[in-house]
């Protein structure tokens, strides 16, 4: 019933088997980051259990293989078994190996200057040194630990050290994936001190004594306590920028950290358990670095990449855009991260022990609480962000763009609304001036934030130059604009519905056919439907109606029409035609027209400097989209762009 409730609000109708495709495009992004945070608490116990299996035959070869091949009733089995096992031990420690291999020899990628600059990123020499050393000490420990294995006097010396052969084998498996993803220098501390956290608590301190162990568990917690609060969520130089909220859930994670740490070592825990929680540990830390140590990095070398390749003076410093993208991304990983929290935690109990429900809540609950946590984080926090996915495909959009990566040359205009088109005047007035900053005027544009000065935009470019990739960055931003933070969700913050579709000048002409086959119902459509409550007839809204016999599919508040050719048989009235102009809503119109981009591209900086497109030579057209666009009397204002390639970056 709920996910039925969802559908009919998402989707205008409750018809599960109907949404199947949005079901998992709502789902898959959340249940996957809880499988993978819960895979790989499982994936630390079967690396260790792998290893050391593998050490235990080694170390017992001379009665072991006898021995089983004489207690199974098919030896072939056995043998097969024993081959297998060799074989998966070999394929973790190539893997290793390969990492570090990579690593060391590999081409790193290069940080920008503006990604070092909110990022402590760790320099290329610093990064093949520490593959090196990650290599060297998975060698030389496995190597001596396996050596005193062989060299034990008893067979329950050796057993201590087969178990921590494959404890230490796990933590180094974990640690590549680490090295290989972190491009910061806290995010690579942090987790490099929660990966030896884990082993620690896994092994029982290794060994050593029960005061030792315990005590250096606690300074290790404190340590791995105070630096990651200082680096990552109190810190005036902290890698991301946090609300108030965001903070709470960072310091609560990192505190959670610490005291599962202080727990599982303190006490000694019993049976399962140290393994189980030092997995969950090495889970989270792989997955935090992921997302805030690499795919944060990431978002802003994309930014930065983009800001390299346009031209200067053109499109501003488009700060807002650039805002907007990376507060999307901070809050997805955030979380992204939340639902590996849980996953890790229901991986911890279902290693721990198989539940009794007559047992105590913690020892048979861990897996219920696992669970709950991640409907907690699901209902309160996934439904929202799932619009993510939601809200471009509903948008007809195939891939996501953003503002603050388009990078072509770009030139916007503002045209008044008592400013004449009639062609022919002896004598034109003045140009209007190119905007400023006109990303980030698109931007209030498409998101509903403010007043660009214009009503509808009309885009000019030639095939290549940009168009295109400019409408579908208008269509997600206007998709995305009420994408909540976990601040809006707690109603601190309240937005407007905006919602965006993306088609084709002709698909726009074929709309009123396309619904009569119901071919447009479960998309954002571009204009109202009516749909008849007992036939169930779709016919566009046209003025008042009745809401007892009608269900209304609302239209898209902002439609990017693409493809449109000037002089061609599809005219602006015939696309207006299928609008609901008269409700208010934002068009875009992009026209394919090469009269602005005579050359191949712009050459150099100086060729952008000199282009100064004038709209007064596509006057035709804008009279005819105006006059198309004129509801009741109300003549809407124009902005109109020009976009042109730009051949070489002007930034390095």
């Amino acid at each position: 019933m709920w996910l039925k409730a969802i559908f009919a609000r998402e989707f205008g109708f409750s018809d599960v088997q109907s949404n199947y495709s949005r079901v998992y495009a709502w789902m898959a992004n959340q249940l996957g980051h809880m499988t993978l945070g819960m895979v790989t608490t499982f994936f630390f116990v079967w690396i260790a259990d792998t290893i050391s299996s593998t050490a235990r035959l080694i170390v017992d070869w001379d009665g072991r293989p006898r021995q089983a091949t004489g207690d199974c009733e098919f030896a072939i089995a056995c043998v097969a078994n024993n081959f297998l096992l060799f074989l998966a031990s070999f394929i973790v420690l190539a893997a290793i190996a390969a990492v570090c291999g990579l690593g060391v020899f590999g081409r790193a990628v290069e940080i920008s200057p503006n990604i070092a600059a909110r990022y402590r990123a760790i320099a290329l020499r610093a990064r093949r040194a520490m593959h090196g050393v990650l290599f060297g000490l998975a060698v030389i420990a496995l190597a001596y630990l396996l050596f005193k294995a062989m060299a034990a006097p008893t067979p329950a010396a050796a057993e201590t050290y087969i178990d921590l052969i494959g404890v230490a084998a796990a933590a180094f498996a974990i640690g590549a994936g680490i090295v290989m993803l972190c491009k910061d220098i806290r995010y690579f501390t942090c987790a490099l001190i929660a990966v030896f956290g884990a082993f620690w608590i896994a092994t029982s301190g290794a060994g050593t004594d029960e005061v030792a162990r315990r005590w250096t568990a606690v300074a290790l917690a404190a340590l791995f306590f105070a630096y990651a609060m200082r680096a990552t969520a109190f810190g005036s130089d902290i890698p991301e920028k946090l609300g108030g909220i965001e903070r709470v859930i960072q310091a609560g994670v990192i505190t959670i950290m610490a005291v599962w740490f202080v727990f599982g070592t303190w006490n000694g825990l019993e049976g399962d358990w140290p393994m189980a929680i030092a997995a969950a540990i090495a889970s989270c830390a792989l997955w935090w670095v992921k997302e805030f140590g690499s795919d944060l990095p990431n978002v802003h070398k994309e930014i930065a990449a983009a800001t390299a390749r346009r031209p200067r003076g053109v499109l501003g410093e488009s700060a807002r855009v650039e805002a907007d993208y990376l507060d999307d991304a901070r809050m997805d990983a955030r979380t992204d991260g939340m639902f590996y929290f849980a996953g890790a935690w229901i991986g911890a109990g279902v290693l721990s022990d198989t539940p009794v429900m007559t047992a105590t809540s913690w020892v048979s609950g861990s897996e219920v609480m696992g669970l709950l946590v991640f409907l907690a984080v699901f209902l309160g926090l996934g439904k929202p962000w799932a619009f993510r996915q939601q809200a471009l495909d509903l948008a007809g959009l195939s891939m996501a763009s953003r503002l603050a990566v388009f990078h072509a040359a770009l030139r916007i205009v503002t045209i008044p609304v008592e400013q004449p088109l009639e062609m022919g005047r002896a004598e034109r007035g003045p140009a209007a001036p190119y905007l400023p900053e006109p990303l980030d005027t698109l931007r209030d544009f498409a998101r509903g934030t403010g007043d660009p000065g214009f009503d509808h935009l009309v885009i000019f470019g030639a095939l290549g130059s940009g168009r295109s990739p400019l409408g579908r960055a208008l269509a997600s931003e206007a998709a995305l604009a009420d994408l909540p933070t976990l601040a809006d969700w707690l109603g601190e913050k309240a937005r407007a519905r905006r919602t965006a579709r993306y088609l084709n000048a002709v698909r726009l002409v074929d709309f009123m056919r396309d619904i009569s086959v119901r071919e447009d119902i479960v998309a954002t459509p571009p204009a109202d439907l009516l749909i008849d409550r007992e036939t169930g007839a779709v016919t566009r809204r046209k003025g008042a109606y009745d809401e007892t016999r009608y269900e209304r599919e609302a239209a898209a508040t902002l439609v990017v029409i693409d493809d449109v050719e000037p002089g061609g048989g599809v005219t602006p009235r015939a696309i207006v035609a299928n609008l609901a102009i008269e409700d208010g809503q934002a068009s875009v119109w992009l026209i394919s027209d090469n009269r602005f981009d005579p050359t191949d591209g712009c050459a150099d900086q100086a060729d952008i400097d000199r282009w100064e497109p004038d709209y007064r030579e596509v006057e035709d057209e804008l009279a005819a989209i105006r006059a198309a666009l004129t509801v009741n009397g109300r003549v809407p204002r124009l902005g109109v762009g020009f976009t042109r390639r730009f051949a070489s970056p002007a930034r390095r």
